[in-house]
């Protein structure tokens, strides 16, 4: 039993007894493979789209990342892990594996995060499905079908835009959750190159995207329950009885 002393007029509860407090804040945590390989994570572009997140949302998210690895006993504290790279990730270590593995079972989530650019990707779309691999050995990494939960977490999103802009959104599914999921070009989105080029319009869809990844680590597939298709179905202006 919670015992609530009273203060000066206010309710104060044990330490240990408040939800509410810095230790509930989301961290976006940068997962650093011990194989190295590519530049070091894009913290400022992480940092970038926690504000966002913030602005946008109810969500918590603290204002700096942390970076952390597989054998940090911190990994299992960070629920939501990214991964960040230019080209060709390294493989994993058995450690590695076994932490993960462990790591994504108790509910985590692994982004792993590759350029937004052509170059560099398709070794790093080869080396995410080695490692995804490493990890599933019965399972594959492909492309989520439109339906699924992740694009409605928040925003109601179409895949084709990031087909159609080489931003291709996969995952391996375990459970009927997705567990790890690869994307392109969202940590850089805060970057100068997409002001520069005049790729607004992109970077908010992956502003977007970022939103929503968080908010399904944090929510699974809340969404996909019956009482919430008829708000669905308004906002995407269909008839509802």
């Amino acid at each position: 039993m919670v015992v609530l002393l009273v203060v000066g007029g206010l309710f104060v509860a044990p330490r240990w007894a408040r939800a509410i407090g810095p230790a509930s804040k989301v961290r976006l945590a940068h997962l650093a493979l011990a194989g190295g390989g590519g530049k070091t994570p894009r913290a400022k572009g992480l940092a970038i789209l926690g504000a966002e997140i913030r602005r946008r949302t109810n969500i918590a998210v603290h204002r700096t990342t942390q970076r952390v690895r597989a054998s940090s006993p911190a990994l299992f504290r960070l629920p939501l892990l990214v991964t960040t790279a230019d080209g060709a990730l390294p493989n994993l270590s058995a450690a590695e594996v076994v932490r993960l593995r462990r790591h994504l079972a108790r509910g985590g989530t692994w982004i792993i995060d590759g350029p937004a650019s052509s170059q560099g990707s398709a070794r790093f779309r080869a080396s995410a499905k080695r490692i995804a691999k490493q990890v599933y050995p019965k399972l594959k990494l492909a492309p989520l079908p439109s339906t699924h939960t992740l694009f409605k977490s928040f925003y109601l999103l179409r895949p084709s835009w990031y087909q159609r802009q080489s931003l291709p959104i996969s995952a391996v599914v375990r459970d009927g959750r997705a567990t790890i999921i690869v994307v392109a070009g969202l940590s850089a989105a805060g970057g100068s190159a997409f002001h520069a080029r005049g790729r607004g319009r992109v970077r908010e869809w992956l502003y977007r995207l970022a939103v929503n990844l968080v908010m399904y680590a944090l929510c699974v597939d809340y969404k996909s329950d019956q009482v919430h298709a008829p708000t669905i179905l308004r906002r995407r202006r269909w008839r509802v009885p």
